[in-house]
């Protein structure tokens, strides 16, 4: 009986030290994501992108968008981030 208590402490020992030192592994992989549109028409044409990562633990986010039709033209973008 304690062999196996003992097998059974082992293993999970063993167990809760591989995840341990692996998760923040997983939770560091790098991330990218980027979408973009375009278009025109009889009332205009417009733009719109947005760029989003994750890299060495450092974050950033862009998104911009124009627009111009019968009434004049605009514009604007965000940006944030650490990188």
């Amino acid at each position: 009986m304690k062999t196996i208590v003992l097998r059974r402490l082992a293993f999970t020992g063993i167990a809760v030290s591989a995840l341990a030192l692996g998760a923040p592994a997983v939770a560091s992989a790098d991330v990218y994501y980027a979408k973009e549109a375009n278009g025109s028409g009889p009332h205009g044409s417009h733009s719109y992108q947005v760029v989003s990562y994750v890299k060495d633990g450092k974050a950033y986010y862009s998104k911009s968008w124009s627009h111009s039709g019968h009434h004049g033209s605009a514009s604007g973008n965000v940006t944030s981030g650490t990188a």
